[in-house]
């Protein structure tokens, strides 16, 4: 077992009464697996070894505004993953056969791109009573595909994701 140590820097800046910015980068991370497995099927000797990142989350770049009134509080942010670093997202799998050697299947080429997200959300103060409070909010969201058009065998799914809340 690792620990992993994931820093998240950020600024923020106030700008005016209820009115902030802030900036942040967020580094990749993943848990990284490797299982090996050595079995004897009726004589056959197979040694099998997979490995691959599980929880993957690519670099990011934040950029936020809030805004803070006494009756409502609306943020907006943008950000930009970097998920052309990823490299390969498959499982890779290779197996050795005694009698027969190494097969390692090759796995389809995927062009990951980096995404762009808007996120908006809003909180307003219905009622704000000395017994009741009662708080609307909302939120809507937009992110860019991570994959283009592929024409492959074995094809990774992805689109544009609107995401919408209410509360």
């Amino acid at each position: 077992f690792v620990t992993t140590l994931r820093p998240t820097p950020g600024i923020a800046v106030r700008a005016g009464p209820g009115l902030s910015f802030a900036l942040t980068y967020h580094p990749a991370f993943s848990v990284p697996y490797d299982i090996s497995i050595d079995a004897d099927v009726s004589g056959l000797d197979i040694e099998m070894r997979i490995s691959g990142k599980a929880l993957y989350t690519p670099h990011a770049i934040v950029l936020g505004a809030a805004l803070a009134r006494p009756r409502f509080r609306l943020a907006l942010d943008l950000s930009w993953s970097m998920w052309s670093l990823i490299g390969d997202p498959f499982v890779r799998v290779e197996t050795r056969i005694l009698e027969v050697g190494l097969i390692v299947p090759s796995n389809p080429v995927v062009p990951m791109k980096d995404t762009i997200a808007i996120r908006l959300g809003g909180e307003w103060s219905a009622i704000a009573a000395a017994s009741i409070d009662l708080v609307l909010r909302a939120g809507l969201s937009w992110e860019s595909p991570i994959v283009g058009p592929q024409s492959g065998r074995s094809n990774v799914m992805d689109g544009h994701k609107i995401g919408a809340a209410l509360g």
